[in-house]
């Protein structure tokens, strides 16, 4: 009889900074039918409607003001969605929708992609079901320990990957010409939305992996006594889905289009569909292509590969048949692929390319024992790994100009006798508002106990 308690903990912190890059002299500047952003993040507030609420927080020594997801009346909450408005101690806002979902305003600011912990960095999956095969003593041979762990793993928290990545799981559009339009929503011209259309979109995101977890044991007792060599190599099966869905709450004339002036000399066609329109594979008005970064895409994506290889040695200095410590490095080779910026939310494996260092400890005592199959042990495993930079494309909202600013529609200018004047071409922020960065990881720290 075997029983376990598994505890396990992982920390990670990671920088990026911007790299050398050069662009285009063009200068693009917002243009006028922006208006207000869906949210607000500036110091002062300033641009927030009268209508968004106003709360002030204190967070190590520094204040900060945030506007409300939206007030507490007026056209923000249809009828189809009915809010109430709580307060808690900490007077966040929040929202309930009539099924009993909640969704909270994200005050920590602008996040503009997700990164979740590589499969391959797990040291409680490569600790269990053999560790009573691994690290033997007095065995005076070579000898090879193989094991193959299938598993199936789901994020568990959607409402937590919404807030990061667009600060709320309901996003709110309005056009333009709608009169009572709030200032915490999205103005739909920016996304070639009608600018007499009003709807929401839903954000319910999902990870699945499928992971085949392969680990091989070398004993080199020959060579020097507890030496060894590890490798770990886990095959991953993953499916991503933002699970996005739409709702119109108001549309005028069925799907009317841009008026003259709006983003062209001419009338424009407009879309009146959200999820159409946050794909940004169509032009309209004045925009000569479509979106080049930041597809937000509905349904799944998929991706399968190997997440890292880690090559592994160590060295049990202390051991014998009821305990042993040892010492080990390990080099992570990356087998993923890096972020994309094409897409919100594309399938990620592995590290992100980033190239991996790592030492760790690795022990275990029986503290009791009756026979083979009847005893109680401690097993414990754990690292800290540093994870070399690497480059990556990644997309950021505009200081000023609060959350998902980085779609706002830009013109763009030409120098005429020292002078700007539009030179009849309009640009969607995103391909303005990502960057090639380079990224690294200086501490990310795993450790596992059974």
């Amino acid at each position: 009889m075997i029983i376990r308690l598994l505890l396990c903990f992982c920390i990670a912190i990671q920088q990026s900074a911007f790299s050398s890059e050069s662009y285009g002299t063009t200068t693009i500047i917002p243009s006028v039918i922006n208006g207000l952003c869906s949210m607000c993040h500036t110091s002062s507030c300033a641009n927030c409607p009268k209508a968004g609420r106003l709360r002030q927080e204190s967070r190590v020594q520094a204040q900060s003001r945030v506007c409300s997801v939206c007030s507490n009346t007026g056209p923000l909450c249809s009828q189809e969605t009915s809010r109430t408005f709580e307060e808690t101690g900490k007077e966040r806002l929040t929202c309930r929708t009539t099924s009993g979902k909640r969704c909270d305003f994200s005050a920590v600011g602008p996040r503009t992609v997700y990164i979740p912990r590589s499969v391959g960095t797990n040291t409680a999956r490569e600790l269990v079901a053999w560790e009573e095969f691994i690290h033997q003593s007095n065995v005076g041979d070579y000898y090879l320990t193989t094991g193959h762990v299938l598993g199936s793993y789901q994020s568990v928290r959607p409402k937590s990957i919404a807030r990061a990545l667009f600060g709320d799981c309901v996003l709110r559009f309005a056009g333009s010409q709608i009169v009572d339009r709030g200032g915490c929503e999205l103005l739909a011209d920016n996304f070639g939305l009608s600018p007499y259309f009003r709807g929401s979109v839903f954000v319910n995101p999902s990870i699945q992996n499928s992971v085949l977890d392969n680990q091989f044991f070398i004993g080199l007792d020959p060579l020097y006594p507890g030496l060894y060599l590890r490798f770990h190599a886990p095959l991953v099966h993953t499916r991503w889905n933002l699970g996005l869905s739409q709702q119109i709450t108001e549309l005028e004339d069925g799907c009317k289009g841009f008026p003259e002036g709006a983003v062209a000399a001419t009338a424009s066609p407009a879309s009146c569909s959200i999820l159409q329109a946050l794909q940004g594979d169509k032009s309209f008005g004045d925009m000569k292509n479509p979106w080049t970064f930041g597809h937000i895409r509905s349904g799944v994506a998929t991706r399968t590969g190997f997440a890292d290889i880690d090559l592994i040695i160590g060295c049990d200095f202390i051991q014998c048949d009821e305990y042993h410590f040892g010492l080990y490095g390990q080099l992570g080779i990356p087998c993923g692929n890096k972020p994309s910026a094409r897409s919100v939310f594309a399938p990620l494996i592995g590290t992100g390319r980033h190239l991996e260092i790592a030492l760790g400890i690795s022990g275990h005592i029986i503290l009791w024992q009756r026979d083979v199959d009847s005893f109680v042990g401690f097993y414990c495993e754990g690292n800290a790994a540093h994870l070399f930079k690497t480059t990556q494309h990644r997309s950021f909202d505009f200081c000023t100009n609060g959350q998902l600013s980085r779609y706002m529609l830009l013109k763009q200018l030409a120098k005429v006798d020292d002078q700007f004047v539009y030179d009849g071409t309009l640009v969607n922020g995103i391909d303005i508002a990502t960057r090639r960065v380079s990224v690294s990881i200086p501490l990310q720290g795993d450790i596992s106990a059974t």
